[in-house]
């Protein structure tokens, strides 16, 4: 799936592990799913951009209050700060959305 820029994924009562599926499609951009599972190191492989590094916006329910915010502001953090080194790969700041019930 390296040419996938969105995904839609309609409710569901499995969680979704985020890190897995945005490994497995790179490319990703927006990424819509009603719940998701991240451990701590998957929260700092967003955060650092090893991850789901052409992800603008996820949309989704995730139990993680807090933490998720303090995930999206070192990601943005992170991004703004980049080197314009030609061999480092750039990585885009992120926004959450919440899924609408």
């Amino acid at each position: 799936m390296p040419y996938l820029r969105e995904l839609v994924l309609p409710r569901s009562y499995t969680f979704i592990d985020l890190k897995s599926l945005l490994v497995k499609a790179p490319s990703l951009e927006v990424l819509r799913v009603p719940t998701g599972d991240l451990d701590e190191a998957d929260m700092e492989a967003f955060s650092m951009g090893r991850v789901g590094p052409k992800l603008t916006q996820l949309s989704s329910d995730l139990p993680y209050g807090d933490e998720i915010l303090t995930m999206f502001e070192s990601r943005n953090q992170n991004a703004s700060m980049q080197s314009s080194d030609d061999n480092v790969q750039k990585f885009t700041p992120l926004s959450y959305v919440p899924s609408r019930q």
